[in-house]
C-alpha cells in the first residue's frame, strides 16, 4: 500500500502518530511505501520517524521538495 504525505518539521510529530497508528492497527500485514513530501523536516525528527521501523518494517523515501 502507497501512503503519501507533505510535511515540514512542525508537522513531523504528527505524522509519526499517524503512522505508527496504521502500522499497529493493519490487520492484514499490508506492505507500505510511505513517500514523504520534504517541505524542511529536520534530521532528528526523520531519525524519530524511522524508529518506527523497530515496530514493524515498512518502506520509507524522504523527497525534498521546495
Amino acid at each position: 500500500m502507497n501512503l503519501a504525505f507533505l510535511i515540514d518539521d512542525s508537522y513531523a510529530e504528527q505524522l509519526a502518530v499517524t503512522l505508527a497508528s496504521i502500522l499497529k492497527n493493519d490487520k492484514s500485514n499490508n506492505c507500505f511505501n510511505v513517500y514523504v513530501l520534504d517541505t524542511g523536516i529536520s534530521n532528528y525528527n526523520k531519525e524519530q520517524i524511522l524508529k518506527l521501523k523497530n515496530y514493524k518494517d515498512f518502506q520509507i523515501e524522504f523527497i525534498k521538495v521546495d
